[in-house]
């Protein structure tokens, strides 16, 4: 894990499974490096893990070595903090989509292929004041757009593998396999 003075930065499904996916180098150790390197503390939406990453084998191995956490948060909200997040989701979902959430319990049910994955780990960037969230879906960057413009003061970075990369300094402990590796778009 990073040190105290890290970020807190939410993973999307997409972007693990393609760090898990890489051949060339070992995705563990460079996901690790790049985690230190960029001084980050990853972690995934509980629902975003149980209803899209559990699906994928090779991702658990981030989550069971504790390079990735899960954040376990929704049953620690406050009820101000339920309402606050239903209205995030409600607002992010009918913004982007241009059609209601089709749930009437945002804490019940879920679609694949339809963005919630993107919303809700959006609403909770936003919610719990996360910097960063990785993700390689173009949804995300629209999804960031329409947040940044409606929730003044929360300043958060959609980044995809190139960009994560390329933000960190070159004296990092990434090897240039490593980096290329990560960030093959």
């Amino acid at each position: 894990m990073a040190s105290d003075d890290s970020m807190k930065a939410l993973i999307d499904t997409d972007f693990l499974t393609h760090i898990a996916d890489v051949k060339s180098v070992d995705p563990l150790q460079a996901f690790q490096h790049y985690c230190e390197d960029a001084k980050v503390d990853v972690s995934m939406h509980e629902r975003v893990y149980s209803e899209e990453a559990m699906s994928f084998p090779a991702t658990e191995q981030f989550f069971s070595c504790g390079i990735v956490a899960i954040s376990r948060f929704i049953a620690t909200l406050t009820l101000f903090e339920k309402e606050l997040y239903k209205r995030y989701i409600n607002y992010l979902f009918s913004s982007y989509k241009n059609i209601p959430y089709p749930f009437e319990d945002v804490f019940e049910g879920w679609q694949k292929q339809c963005s919630f994955g993107e919303i809700h780990s959006m609403a909770l960037c936003i919610l719990h004041s996360y910097s960063l969230f990785l993700s390689d879906d173009k949804d995300s960057q629209r999804i960031h757009i329409i947040a940044k413009k409606n929730f003044e003061g929360k300043s958060i970075r959609v980044l995809n593998r190139k960009s994560a990369i390329d933000s960190i300094e070159s004296y990092s402990s990434l090897t240039r396999a490593e980096r290329r590796a990560l960030s093959h778009i």
